[in-house]
Parts: structure tokens; sequence; C-alpha cells
């Protein structure tokens, strides 16, 4: 494999490219100038005399892929094989819904680099699995770590880094400030360069919410409102678009720019398993919940293949059930089985406070079909959930019930709906007496699991709260959050 295969020539603006390049698709006659197919609104509300068919609907956005010649467009020869290639594969041990938690790691180190702030400059760290010494990743003789000189100094104030990873056995990163840059590393913190730059913003009209690499190509998803001709109307139509930056100096293209036409756009989640991407949206039709009314849940979910650029439809789906919701923060495709995700049920509790249950659900390579693995997760008699998280063949999230015997309790879950493990994060915060903590687990690699961890406390009003604490947390499988655990801290508030 191509072991250098980065060149300074990618234009790396993500906002830019969202308003699409490359082949244009068929669009109809409703299909907006990009190439984008829009259902005509009117088709979509309820009470109607058509009723809207999700299925035909779903069928429709094909055309949202862009048509490319037939042929193999994969980045790599080497990459002609459906088996997981470590290195260059999205690594399973981390979660990737969240761009913002910048965390990776190898057999022998643990790599963090802070996300940015506005009084602050962002730092590179590195921490030995064996020793748990953590130091900033700098190769300058005699540094004493102290200024912007120290060469674990990444960007200045006010700007931020995110989409944190190793790729082909470096660290490969975005960094946003007055400009975008892409950035890659060498593991020992001696090299570094810039492999593009651009003038444009990630978050200049998009919204970016997921950015990963894969085999040899990085790809960009988001939505943004783009104003779309329809019956001699310009509408504002939320448009999802996934665009791809090949890492060797080809040009962007895009691999699909998808406006479904619904009431609600929500969801667009994108994660790729061996040579496919596994793409699914979600939206609703009339939902009015001021008026009591939840209208129609979609949930469609194609697959698209690298090698051909080619797309099909793997099901499209509805549903009526009120406070039943396909809301999830992200996708798990597993080799020889299927695609998992999970689903929202909100219910009201006796104080009329509305709570919030996560099912699991999977959908089936063999039959092809949507399958319910469990209406709720649950440990014991706790069963509030809210967003879990899927890596390392399981699901994981903290109980909300807000109480505190409960509050910092992180539950795991096998792909069978089963709990495994759970860990209670309190112990390593170091002021307690707070009021709110906000945890996250973010990934195990199958020696540390890894977890983002905010402590917050607010006035005496209730109306504003402040950050007290915030750090990373790696935690050994052998050992708990006091015996072994190695602490990033981020931010801790001067009282």
């Amino acid at each position: 494999m191509k072991k250098h295969i980065f060149i300074s020539y990618i234009a790396f603006a993500l906002a830019l490219a969202l308003a699409s390049c490359g082949p244009k698709s068929g669009a109809d006659e409703t299909g907006g100038s990009d190439g984008t197919s829009a259902v005509p609104p009117e088709a979509l509300q309820p009470g109607t005399a058509e009723v809207y068919d999700i299925e035909a609907a779903a069928k429709e956005l094909l055309s949202s892929f862009t048509e490319y010649p037939e042929g193999s467009y994969l980045a790599d020869a080497s990459f002609a094989t459906d088996e997981y290639l470590p290195g260059f594969d999205l690594d399973p041990a981390f979660d990737v819904s969240d761009l913002a938690h910048n965390i990776a790691a190898d057999d022998n180190f643990i790599y963090l680099c802070e996300r940015g702030h506005t009084d602050k400059a962002v730092r590179l760290y590195r921490a030995d699995k064996k020793t748990k010494e953590v130091s900033p990743l700098c190769s300058v003789p005699g540094c004493a770590h102290e200024d912007e000189s120290c060469g674990a100094y990444i960007c200045g104030k006010g700007e931020s880094v995110f989409s944190f990873r190793i790729y082909d056995g470096a660290l490969l990163w975005i960094q946003q400030g007055r400009t975008l840059k892409l950035i890659r590393e060498s593991l020992d913190g001696a090299a570094r360069e810039t492999v593009a730059e651009s003038s444009e913003s990630v978050f200049d009209g998009a919204a970016i919410n997921g950015l990963f690499i894969h085999r040899g190509v990085a790809y960009a998803s988001g939505m943004k409102e783009v104003n779309k001709k329809i019956d001699g109307k310009y509408v504002a139509v939320t448009t999802g678009v996934i665009t791809a930056y090949p890492l060797d100096g080809g040009e962007p293209y895009t691999v699909m720019s998808a406006a479904p036409g619904w009431d609600s756009f929500y969801g667009l989640i994108v994660r790729p398993m061996g040579n496919e991407l596994y793409i699914l949206l979600q939206g609703s039709n009339g939902k009015d919940l001021d008026a009591g009314e939840w209208g129609e849940e979609y949930s469609v979910m194609y697959v698209w293949s690298t090698e051909t650029r080619r797309a099909r439809l793997l099901f499209a789906e509805s549903s009526d059930t009120f406070g039943k919701s396909p809301e999830t923060h992200g996708i798990y495709p597993v080799r020889g089985d299927g695609v998992y995700f999970q689903n929202l049920t909100e219910y009201k509790l006796d104080d009329g406070t509305w709570a919030s249950r996560a099912g699991l659900l999977k959908y089936s390579f063999a039959s092809g079909k949507t399958e319910t693995v469990t209406d709720a997760l649950s440990v014991g008699e706790d069963d509030a959930f809210l967003w879990m998280t899927f890596f390392n063949g399981g699901a994981a999230g903290p109980l909300v019930s807000g109480d505190k015997e409960t509050s910092g309790k992180i539950c795991f879950f096998d792909l069978e709906g089963k709990s495994t493990a759970s860990v209670n994060i309190n112990g390593a915060v170091k002021r307690p007496g707070y009021t709110h903590i906000i945890e996250t687990p973010l990934g195990d690699d199958g020696s540390f699991t890894y977890y983002y961890v905010r402590t917050m406390v607010f006035n005496n009003e209730l109306t504003d709260m402040s950050v007290v604490e915030e750090f990373y947390l790696a935690v050994p499988k052998d050992g708990d959050v006091r015996d072994g655990s190695i602490r990033f801290d981020i931010y801790e508030r001067s009282w």
C-alpha cells in the first residue's frame, strides 16, 4: 500500500463542496440545478389526497447519488478486499458520531488533542499505556513545554481540532481557524506537515455531522438549506450531501446530494465497512409536538460502493406510533450480520415530565429487513437511556435519570441488547458536590475504555450553569476509575 499518499494539492473546502462538485446526477423536472431530486412538498402533507409512499420516495431519491461511468474506483489496488484493513479502515474501536472528541490509540500509546479554546493554545499529548505517564507530544530537545515554542503546540487561541485519527501509521486531523487545514504528524511528534489548506470554513452554511478517513479517502457529510425551484417557486429545502476527498490528490467528488422534502430532515449518518458506505436518512412529516401531533417518522438506508460508485436501497420504513422515533446518533455495520442502530421511545412520567428509552434495531443482511433487537436497553430496573454510541462490537451510553445515585453511570451492552458492564465515573471527578455531569463513552480498544466527562454547577436561580471541570479518562480493562486510570485534564475552574 502507499505509505505517503498525501499531497498539498487537495482543496479541503468542505462547505464549498457541499454546494456540489463533479458530474451531476439525473434529476427529474422537480430537481434542483445541482442535480438534487426534490419531492414537491404538497405531496408530503398529511390530509391530502395523495398518500405519501416512503418506499417510492426512497427509490426516487436514488437519483440523488451522482452517476459515474462504469469501472473500478478504488483508491488503491490493495483495497480490493472486504476484510478489515488495520491502519487504513476507520477504527471500529472508537465512536465516530461526535467530531468534537479527539482521542486515538495504538498498542502502546494513547494520543489526545485538545478541542480548542478561546483562552489557550491547543496542544497534543501522548500517554504511555504501561507507565500511565502523560506528556506533551514534543520532540524538541530540552523543551520545558511551557510556551508555544513547544513541539506539542498545534494551533492558537480560538482555533479548534476535530476528526483526530491514526491513519497509515501517522496522526491525521482537521484544524479550523482562519483557514481549514488537513494536518499529518508522525506518531513520535518529530515530523508534521500540512497536507491541504483552504480559506473556506467547515461551518460556512453547512452543518457537518460526519467526517472520517477510510481507505485513501476523506468523507464529509452534512446538511444545509438550499433554495430549490419547485413548481415555479423557490423553496428552502434541507439538503444532505456526502462529499469525498481523495488523499492522493484526485479531485473531490459528490457521493450524494439528497433533499427528501420532509417537514423535518434531521438525520444523515454515514459509516463505512470494507468498500461500502452505509447511509441512514431520518426525518418526519406532520410532527407538531405543540399541538400534540406526532405525525410520521421515516428511516431510509442506502449502501454505496466505493469501488463501483453505485448505490442501492436497503430499506425504507415509516412509523406513526406516538412517542416512537428512529432517531439515532450512529450506525454500526457488522460483517455477515447487519447494520445496527437505535431508536427512541419517549413517554411521560407520573409527574408530567418526559423520559426516554433507547431500543436497539438491526437491518439484517440475511432477511433484508429491519428487526427489533430490543425495545428497551436496561440494567436491572434502570432503562432511562437517550443516545447510545457504537464501538468495539457493542453499544454504550449513560443513564439519564438525573438523580444523584445513577448520575455518572455508563452502561455497556452487546449487540443482542444484553448488559455486559457498567462504570460509575463519579470517582474520577476532582470536585464532588456537582449539580450536573455529562459523561460520554468514546471507545474501547481492548486494553482501555475511553470517556469524555464534563462537570457543571447551576447558579442559585437554576437559570445558568458553569463548567467546573472537563477531562478525558482512560480506564484500564482490569481496573476501575480509581485504579490505574489515565486522566487528561482539559479545563478546571478556578474558585
